[in-house]
């Protein structure tokens, strides 16, 4: 796996959250969502360190999501 492979899996989550936090923008919020906050991105962020993305060809992309 190249390091830009590797990258890619972070820059795939900062989109998301990114997305989430526009979409999110006018949402009441929840009770302590600013202690809350800071863990779930590290969580997610652990979550794509862990599992990056290996490689984009069709077989690994749709053989390995219906498992």
């Amino acid at each position: 796996m190249t390091q830009l492979e590797f990258y890619k899996s972070f820059q795939f989550v900062a989109e998301l959250i990114i997305a989430e936090a526009l979409f999110c923008l006018r949402l009441n919020g929840r009770s302590k969502y600013f202690i809350r906050l800071p863990f779930a991105l590290a969580g997610v962020v652990l979550f794509s360190f862990l599992f990056p993305i290996i490689t984009t060809n069709a077989f690994y992309i749709s053989f390995t999501r219906t498992l």
